[in-house]
C-alpha cells in the first residue's frame, strides 16, 4: 500500500515550492502543473477533509469506560405522624462491561484506512486530469504551429502563381485552385486557434488560475510505453489502485460496526451507594447493583443493516477490481496501437509526403507537372500532419489512462 506521506506531502511540502518557482518558470511543464492543479483540487480537498473526519471519530475510542455519577434523592412524608418521614439519597456510578471501546477503536481504524483509499483514489483522478488537460493545451499548440506553417506554404504557392499568371504561365484555374487552398489553410488555422483557445481555458480551470495569468506549456514529447508489460500493468493495478482496498476497507468498517453494535445494546453496570435515614433516629447505609440483561434487544436491525452494507461493499469491490484490470487492458492495447500508427506516421508517410512535395514542385519548375499536382501533394502532406496529430493524441490518452488505471505517478520521486 502506498504511503499517506506521499499524498499529505503532495498538497503540503511540493505545492507550495512549485507555487514559489512559478515566476521564474518559462512555461508550466507536467510536473508543476499537477502539483498546482492537486493542491486545487475540490475532489482532493474534500477527500483531505473526509480523512480527517474519520481520525477525528478516535476520540469515540478514548472515552472513560465510566460513566456521569448518577444522583438520586428521596423524600417520602410520614403520614399520620411526621417524625415517620423518610429520606433517601443514592449515588450511582456506571461502568461499561461491554467491551464497545475496543469494538470503536476497530471501527475507526478501518475508517481511516477506507477514507485514506477514497483520499489516493482523488489524488490520481485529480492527477490524471491534469496530466490530461496538459496534454491537450500542448497539442493545440502543435495543431497551431502545423496550421500556421502550412498557411505560410499556401500564401506563398499564391504569390508564385500570382506572378506567373501574369507571365501567362500558369491559367486562371491554377490562380484560383492555389487561393483556395490558402483559404481552407485560414479556415484551419482558425479552428486550430478556437481549439487551443478552448483548451486553454480548460487548462486554466484545473489549474485555478485567472484570465491574464501566464498558461503556456513545455513543448509536447511523444508518449512511450511503460517499462512493464502487461501482466505487470495488471499486478501493478491491483497492488496501487485505492479503489478496491476502499471498498474492502469499507467491508471491514461496516462488520467492525455490526460488532460494535451488538456491544452497546449491553446496559452499563450500575453500582449505586445508597443511604437512607427516618426521622432522623434510624440510618441505613448499603450498596447496590443494576444491570439489563441484553436478552431482547441487541440492535438487531441496526446489525443487519451494517452487515448488508458489509457484502454489498464486498460486491462493490469485486466489480471495481474487475473494472480497473479491463482498463489496463485496454489502455495498454490502444496504447501499442496508437504508437504503431504514430511511428508509421512520423518515420515514413510524412517523410515520404514531403519527399512527394518537393518532387512535385521541382517537376513543375521543369514544366513536367501541372500546379493542382503540386496542390494535391500539400494538401496530401497536411493530411498526414493531422493524422500524426490525431495519433499522438491518441496514444497519450492511452498512455494517461493506462498511468490512471495504474494508479501511476510519474513524478513520485519529487516528493522528499
Amino acid at each position: 500500500m502506498r504511503t499517506i506521506r506521499w499524498m499529505i506531502l503532495a498538497a503540503a511540502t511540493l505545492l507550495p515550492r512549485a507555487a514559489a518557482a512559478q515566476a521564474d518558470a518559462p512555461s508550466w511543464d507536467e510536473a508543476r502543473a499537477v502539483a498546482r492543479a492537486v493542491s486545487r483540487s475540490p475532489e482532493v480537498r474534500r477527500a483531505a477533509a473526509v480523512l480527517e473526519e474519520a481520525r477525528a471519530r478516535d476520540v469515540y475510542a478514548r472515552v472513560s469506560p465510566v460513566g456521569n455519577p448518577v444522583v438520586s434523592l428521596r423524600a417520602m412524608v410520614g403520614v399520620p405522624d411526621l417524625p415517620a418521614a423518610t429520606y433517601a439519597l443514592t449515588v450511582g456510578v456506571p461502568f461499561d462491561v461491554s467491551g464497545a471501546r475496543t469494538r470503536r477503536r476497530d471501527e475507526v481504524a478501518w475508517g481511516v484506512r477506507e477514507a485514506e483509499a477514497q483520499l489516493e483514489a482523488a489524488l490520481n483522478d485529480a492527477r490524471s486530469r491534469t496530466r490530461l488537460s496538459w496534454v491537450e493545451l500542448g497539442l493545440a499548440d502543435e495543431a497551431v504551429r502545423v496550421s500556421r506553417s502550412r498557411l505560410e506554404t499556401a500564401r506563398a504557392l499564391v504569390e508564385q502563381a500570382q506572378a506567373r499568371a501574369e507571365a501567362l504561365a500558369v491559367t486562371a484555374l491554377d490562380l484560383a485552385l492555389t487561393r483556395r487552398d490558402a483559404a481552407l489553410a485560414e479556415a484551419e488555422l482558425a479552428v486550430a486557434a478556437r481549439h487551443r483557445a478552448q483548451s486553454l481555458t480548460r487548462f486554466r480551470e484545473v489549474l485555478d488560475l485567472g484570465p491574464e495569468e501566464p498558461a503556456e506549456v513545455s513543448p509536447l514529447p511523444p508518449p512511450a510505453m511503460p517499462p512493464m508489460d502487461l501482466a505487470q500493468a495488471l499486478a501493478a493495478a491491483r497492488a496501487g489502485r485505492a479503489e478496491p482496498r476502499r471498498w474492502a476497507a469499507s467491508a471491514a468498517r461496516q462488520r467492525a460496526s455490526a460488532g460494535r453494535l451488538r456491544a452497546e445494546s449491553v446496559a452499563p453496570l450500575l453500582l449505586n451507594g445508597e443511604v437512607e435515614w427516618q426521622g432522623y433516629s434510624q440510618t441505613s447505609v448499603g450498596v447496590s447493583a443494576q444491570w439489563a440483561l441484553p436478552l431482547a434487544r441487541t440492535a438487531q436491525g441496526e446489525r443487519a443493516e451494517a452487515l448488508a452494507g458489509a457484502r454489498t461493499a464486498l460486491v462493490e469491490g469485486e466489480l471495481a477490481r474487475r473494472a480497473v484490470e479491463r482498463e489496463v487492458a485496454g489502455a495498454y492495447a490502444a496504447l501499442e496501437h496508437s504508437l504503431a500508427e504514430l511511428a508509421a506516421l512520423s518515420e515514413r508517410a510524412i517523410p515520404a509526403a514531403q519527399e512527394a512535395v518537393s518532387l512535385t514542385e521541382a517537376l513543375r519548375e521543369r514544366g513536367a507537372a501541372e500546379l493542382f499536382r503540386v496542390l494535391a501533394a500539400q494538401q496530401e502532406l497536411a493530411a498526414a500532419r493531422g493524422r500524426r496529430l490525431e495519433a499522438l493524441r491518441e496514444a497519450w490518452r492511452a498512455r494517461l489512462e493506462l498511468d490512471r488505471a495504474t494508479s501511476t505517478n510519474p513524478h513520485a520521486r519529487s516528493v522528499p
